[in-house]
């Protein structure tokens, strides 16, 4: 995600959401809302509060002339068993059509021993300030881990599969929900950041949960893209783009993408799509926040755990998008 917003951020009319976190990789990035980062408050009426002002996008368009555009690259929303119905019934509520939802993809192994590794980094860091007591009334004895075999057992264990099956009647509800709060223990994920390295990887069915939820929500056919403007990869999902890691490094692929995502911003605001030639605008990069350093590495036995646990949705996602991404989880 943080490569692709990197190249979305340097398109005309790029405008950046408010992030709470002033971080180098997450500011102008992500704003969190929907995970809980706001004291809790998951309101859909008031995500706005995360993006431009409506006279500023007003002006630049009736006025300046010019594109507006902005977008919330969160990358835990996809995990999220709540984030589908607060962001659908927030562009529902408001009278919007729903908005161009991409999903990065990425071979799941490398992702759930990158998370692991960035997770780790961060526990050490609070440890070294002085962070050493561990909330176990909200997190369990168990938490955190101490490996990644301890992540995965942690992570398919029956308190965390509860704690998601919770979390997704939150807000999973056919009247208004008067108060918007989410519970310490649902956020940002329920049971833990260490709690998903079992099921991060799982993209084919976090893919589908938000194809259902939007499809309820937004009816399956009239209000989305049309196939002919989604991604080559995504033409047979209604309403989510799938984008695989490899894509981002391949200049005429990349520029395929952006141009499809541009075209469903203008679709989805009946206009013209804009005729930018999208190779101006950027320059083949990858953007890893967890690329330096080497420790918490894992052993063979994780990887082949890790392969195996995620093999089976792999084979899903790639039959959704009709190709093999060559993963370690693919089939052979």
């Amino acid at each position: 995600t943080t490569t692709l917003c990197q190249h979305l951020s340097s398109l005309p009319g790029f405008h950046p959401p408010l992030c709470l976190w002033k971080h180098p990789e997450l500011d102008r990035k992500e704003t969190f809302y929907f995970v809980g980062h706001y004291l809790g408050m998951v309101d859909p009426f008031h995500y706005r509060m995360c993006f431009p002002l409506q006279i500023t996008k007003w002006f630049h368009r009736a006025v300046l002339r010019r594109p507006f555009f902005t977008f919330d690259g969160c990358a835990q929303y996809l995990t999220s068993p709540t984030a589908p119905h607060l962001i659908a019934q927030a562009y529902r509520d408001a009278g919007q059509p729903p908005p161009i939802l991409i999903a990065c993809v990425r071979d799941p192994v490398d992702q759930a021993i990158s998370w692991w590794n960035y997770e780790n980094k961060a526990i050490q860091w609070g440890s070294s300030i002085g962070l050493n007591e561990w909330n176990t009334a909200l997190r369990s004895t168990s938490y955190p881990p101490h490996s990644i075999s301890e992540a995965i057992d942690f992570s398919k264990s029956d308190s965390v599969e509860r704690a998601f099956r919770s979390a997704g009647k939150l807000f999973d509800r056919s009247e208004p929900e008067s108060r918007f709060i989410l519970p310490p223990w649902a956020m940002s994920w329920p049971s833990g950041q260490l709690a998903v390295i079992g099921r991060n990887g799982r993209f084919a069915s976090n893919i589908c949960r938000y194809e259902s939820v939007f499809g309820n929500f937004f009816g399956k056919e009239d209000d989305c893209a049309k196939a002919s403007e989604k991604i080559p990869l995504s033409t047979t999902l209604k309403f989510v783009n799938v984008i695989p890691l490899g894509l981002l490094g391949d200049t005429t692929e990349l520029v395929k993408a952006l141009d499809s995502i541009v075209r469903q911003a203008a679709q989805r605001i009946s206009l013209d799509p804009c005729h930018l030639k999208m190779g101006d605008y950027m320059s083949v990069c990858s953007v890893h926040r967890n690329a330096s350093g080497k420790s918490n590495q894992t052993d063979v036995k994780d990887q082949e755990r890790l392969k195996g646990l995620f093999k089976t949705d792999t084979s899903e996602l790639e039959s959704l998008c009709g190709m093999s991404f060559g993963w370690k989880t693919s089939p052979d």
